[in-house]
């Protein structure tokens, strides 16, 4: 493959990722869900910068290409970010999700407690290592092709300490949170419907088990990076700390560059994957596919087609509710036919019940009747009997 398709390959998916989270990020705005939203908005961040870095930087003359001032100074800085906020707003997701099976309604009752908390959680670290950033910067950025603009920290233990380990911790964070939501739901799992109810949390159990199965996922996909990140910084961050040095006079004016190949843009398709879990969770529920329509019929785009559909599924309903109204007739008219029969049945048997009884009574009284008159009709004969009466 050629470097210059490597490049076109690596936008068009970008591209994609970027426009498949379109629907949940929609989605999640509506149901106000707000962690859920600030998830998909770094991860619709990393996208866009991927693409259009892949378009600008990807070719033979990355090295003389624009220089990226401004653009680069924005998007660097809330690509410092936006790592973090990933991890951050799973963390936030797990713990809502927690509080839920917890029956919590102290944290999930007060709309507004509740949404400054998820903000603090999901944006204060976030905003926080943006500003640590600069402190060791050896450069004002850096571009890399294929990946475009980026920050260049100097390789300090101070930058493990303010940068790094900031990401192993959340990701820490994060696994404690969604271990203890799938084991509490494996615990709860038949009285999730019950709780959901009772916390007023306003999810349904399969928005409920949507966002668990969509936390797990991302979780599965992030922490390996997490500890790898940290492992590879840790043993590159080793020089000491001076800032003279690292704030040099050509801090703001030289830009390096290098191409270290197709290995480094790993975490450009990491976030398209991302983007497509999401799309899988979120994207193709009823939901969704309601949201579709609804855009479908605003816009007028096969509007036709959309009633043919819509008439189509209603003579399928219309259908069913005929034959489940008819076969419920049928056997309204099987049970009372069957009641009928055992109603008969039991007439004849008490009929025959009565008709032994009084056979076996007066049968008895008979057969002591004719035993008396033969007895008194022989004299010096005497007759030993017993007579069972059948009660």
């Amino acid at each position: 493959m050629s470097d210059s398709t490597f490049g076109n390959c690596l936008a068009a998916f970008s591209c994609l990722g970027l426009v498949i989270l379109i629907p949940p990020f929609i989605w999640h705005i509506k149901s106000r869900n707000v962690p859920a939203v600030l998830l998909i908005f770094w991860i619709a961040f990393s996208n866009l910068k991927g693409f259009i870095n892949a378009l600008i930087w990807s070719g033979e003359d990355f090295e003389t290409n624009w220089d990226g001032k401004i653009y680069c100074d924005i998007v660097t800085r809330l690509d410092v970010g936006s790592y973090i906020g990933k991890l951050c707003a799973l963390a936030a997701i797990s713990l809502n999700l927690f509080m839920v099976l917890r029956g919590s309604t102290t944290f999930l009752g007060n709309g507004r407690k509740r949404l400054i908390i998820n903000l603090c959680i999901c944006l204060i670290s976030p905003i926080i290592l943006m500003i640590l950033d600069f402190f060791v910067d050896s450069y004002r950025y850096g571009i890399v092709r294929y990946m475009g603009c980026g920050v260049a920290n100097a390789t300090t233990y101070v930058a493990l300490i303010l940068l790094s380990i900031w990401k192993l911790l959340w990701g820490f964070v994060t696994i404690v949170f969604a271990s203890l939501t799938l084991y509490t739901y494996y615990k709860k799992r038949k009285d999730v419907s019950d709780l959901l109810r009772c916390t007023n949390s306003g999810l349904t159990s399969k928005k409920y088990l949507r966002l668990l199965v969509f936390s797990t996922l991302m979780i599965l996909c992030l922490a390996p990076l997490t500890i790898y990140l940290f492992v590879d910084d840790s043993h590159n961050f080793t020089g000491s700390y001076n800032w003279s040095y690292i704030h040099w006079e050509g801090w703001s004016t030289v830009i390096p560059r290098a191409d270290f190949g197709y290995h480094v843009t790993y975490p450009e398709w990491i976030n398209i994957v991302l983007s497509i879990i999401t799309f899988m969770v979120f994207g193709l529920g009823s939901e969704a596919m309601k949201m579709y329509k609804s855009f479908l019929v605003s816009t007028g785009l096969f509007k036709s087609v959309i009633a043919k559909h819509d008439s189509k599924k209603q003579a399928e309903y219309e259908e069913k509710l005929a034959k489940l109204s008819q076969t419920r007739t049928v056997k309204k008219q099987d049970t009372e036919q069957s009641e009928d029969t055992a109603m008969g049945d039991l007439d004849f048997e008490f009929k025959d019940l009565v008709n032994d009884f009084t056979a076996s009574e007066y049968g008895d009284t008979i057969g002591e009747y004719d035993l008396e008159q033969q007895e008194k009709s022989v004299p010096g004969v005497s007759y030993s009997y017993e007579v069972t009466k059948l009660v």
